[in-house]
């Protein structure tokens, strides 16, 4: 509600298309996700707090972006000094997200 800045993670599906092919759409947000992923454990180490934002109006984000044809929002990322240190949630076991193959 106060992050100082805001990160706008973007797919470019045309870019990853000419590599995967049908696959260009998944990897290309697989890409984009996975980048913000890395930004957050950045943002982190720094000292600094980061909160993810996937529900957000893509049309109207979309519209403030300088995109090229095929690129397209997917994450955003609120990043700052946080507000507050709340305790850490449980975490799911590994063993309910792997499997042994």
């Amino acid at each position: 509600a106060g992050a100082p800045v805001c990160v706008v993670f973007c797919a470019d599906v045309a870019r990853a298309s000419v590599r995967y092919r049908t696959h260009g759409d998944l990897f290309a947000v697989q890409d984009a996700t996975i980048a913000a992923s890395y930004a957050q454990l950045a943002v982190t180490a720094l000292g600094l707090g980061s909160v993810w934002v996937g529900a957000f109006d893509a049309e109207q984000v979309n519209s403030l972006l300088p995109l090229r044809p095929k690129q397209r929002a997917v994450a955003i990322l609120a990043l700052g000094h946080p507000a507050e240190h709340p305790a850490k949630t449980p975490r799911r076991p590994l063993e309910e997200m792997t499997c042994e193959v």
